[in-house]
């Protein structure tokens, strides 16, 4: 039955589409139709619903706030790993960190990660501080890491990776900054000390 449910026609996506603007300030283009037809639809099967109107009725309705937490999950759940974005991270450790410490010497530095899913950018960021410290000495800084989605900020606490969350982290980075899990083979967890700054 879900099978024959199509794609969201395009009155329905701009439907949807505002409906995650108004609640996370995320601007769904028209490219990611197909995307959101499919997760959608594992949310009607779930639910035992029969269409995207049905469902929109639902999230959108007073009875459907709980529905509404798991939508949100569904639409803003992406692939994040490790150095995902290397140039950003170089820009950081180059430009921005000195210029900060110009800007404000001897002030607490404090960054924010929106969006931050499974924490794997937060993390990331610092790691980068923390070796920026080897170049300009010590500093202090925190980073606020926030999510819509509880379920992945629940992850990003637990802060354990493997496969290909790690899989681009430079070797020397991952003896340094990570920890073979005790308690789940295979997978690394971020040392305690940069748990902290997070």
């Amino acid at each position: 039955m879900y099978s024959e449910i199509g794609d969201l026609t395009p009155g329905q996506f701009h439907r949807f589409a505002q409906f995650i603007y108004a609640r996370s300030n995320i601007n769904l283009k028209e490219q990611k139709i197909t995307l959101l037809s499919n997760r959608l639809r594992k949310r009607l099967m779930a639910l035992n619903l029969k269409s995207f109107d049905e469902y929109f009725d639902l999230i959108s309705g007073p009875g459907g706030k709980q529905e509404l937490v798991h939508f949100l999950e569904v639409v803003t759940t992406n692939e994040t790993y490790f150095w995902r974005t290397t140039a950003n991270f170089t820009m950081l450790r180059e430009e921005i960190l000195p210029d900060l410490l110009r800007r404000f010497p001897g002030q607490k530095l404090q960054f924010w990660s929106a969006g931050c899913s499974t924490g794997e950018e937060p993390y990331n960021i610092a790691i980068e501080l923390v070796e920026g410290m080897k170049r300009t000495g010590v500093f202090d800084f925190q980073i606020v890491a926030t999510d819509l989605s509880a379920r992945v900020l629940d992850f990003a606490r637990e802060a354990r990776y493997a496969g290909r969350k790690i899989d681009k982290i430079p070797e020397p980075v991952l003896r340094r900054y990570f920890r073979p899990d005790t308690e789940k083979a295979g997978y690394y967890r971020v040392r305690d000390d940069i748990r902290e700054r997070v």
